[in-house]
């Protein structure tokens, strides 16, 4: 696993703290800040932002609303690692977004269930068939919750929620099905991966919650695979 420190970065004149890697790679590489600052924020909704991020991480993704902190309303975040949830926790106070973090992952099933996962890359998902189907070099256990199972309080945290990204490393669809009570009422527009061989399961959401489905980086319908999708809700 490579070796993190917190570093100091300005995004649209704005200072945003982030864990990067000590060598310094993540960001040079690809000027990564900028690139994902630019993906995300012109999908992000023109007035109060109810922001929820699925798979976290160390708050790789909450940085990138520092610019637009004067309209979030509200921050929701889950992430079952350990030691990424304390590096999340630092992320979050550091820029002064106030978020309402949780250590588990959304499932199906609440429990402590078995995940698989990249030491190097620091991210990993539920291990099912379709994460099997990728490379992995370690396996972990971590806490689970089903819908049923969260709080009334987080219940009520996550009810305004109207920008959802998500993340889980091929179990994008099955975590947003537990929120499909709010899918319904809000119609959320949402950032989800584009996971190999989830390709049916993105159709089918899409089409039972009426929603379109557009590459971030060109603003239009994806021709080829890409590796974010954005799903705006049909109205």
């Amino acid at each position: 696993m490579k070796n993190q420190s917190l570093k100091e970065f300005y995004i649209m004149g704005c200072k945003v703290f982030q864990f990067m890697d000590e060598d310094g790679s993540y960001f040079e590489s690809r000027n990564q800040l900028y690139y994902d600052y630019l993906l995300l924020t012109p999908f992000l909704p023109k007035g109060d932002i109810h922001y929820v991020d699925i798979g976290a991480r160390n708050g790789d993704s909450i940085r990138e609303l520092v610019p637009s902190k004067d309209r979030i309303k509200s921050i929701v975040c889950f992430e079952p690692n350990p030691e990424e949830f304390k590096k999340l926790e630092i992320v979050s106070k550091k820029n002064g977004l106030e978020s309402s973090l949780n250590q588990f992952a959304i499932s199906k099933e609440s429990g402590t269930l078995d995940f698989v996962w990249d030491e190097k890359e620091r991210n990993g998902g539920l291990k099912n068939e379709i994460s099997l189907s990728q490379t992995w070099d370690s396996e972990k256990k971590f806490k689970c919750l089903c819908w049923e199972d969260f709080s009334d309080d987080l219940k009520m945290k996550l009810s305004k929620a109207n920008f959802i990204k998500v993340d889980t490393e091929g179990s994008d669809i099955e975590a947003l099905m537990q929120l499909n009570e709010i899918i319904k009422n809000n119609h959320p527009t949402i950032m989800t991966e584009w996971f190999p061989n989830t390709e049916e399961k993105i159709k089918e959401f899409c089409n039972e919650f009426s929603y379109s489905v557009v590459d971030p980086e060109t603003r239009k319908a994806p021709t080829k695979w890409c590796h974010n999708l954005i799903l705006i809700p049909v109205k």
